[in-house]
């Protein structure tokens, strides 16, 4: 199992860096080019919009970025501590 835990700077210029990774770690677990593609627009979206998030609460912390290869799936999760809404 693999795991792999990233944390960027709430800051627009870094979800490219999480699409790179994204795109590396889909290619090491041999994943489809389409289904990597996938990930990696749906993981750089969520990115976004946790750093909009964090810019409209007006907070430095993090947001982070875990994958788990699992074997029989992979486990991508971004956390943000942006606005919480009710």
């Amino acid at each position: 199992m693999a795991q792999v835990a990233l944390e960027i700077p709430a800051r627009g210029a870094y979800v490219a860096v999480v699409r790179l990774a994204i795109a590396a770690l889909a290619r090491s677990a041999l994943l489809d080019e389409d289904v990597a593609d996938d990930l990696k627009m749906a993981v750089g979206e969520a990115c976004a919009n946790a750093v909009l998030s964090h810019e409209t609460a007006a907070t430095s912390a993090p947001v982070t970025v875990s994958w788990s290869d699992l074997g029989d799936r992979v486990v991508i999760e971004v956390g943000d501590r942006g606005m919480l809404y009710d």
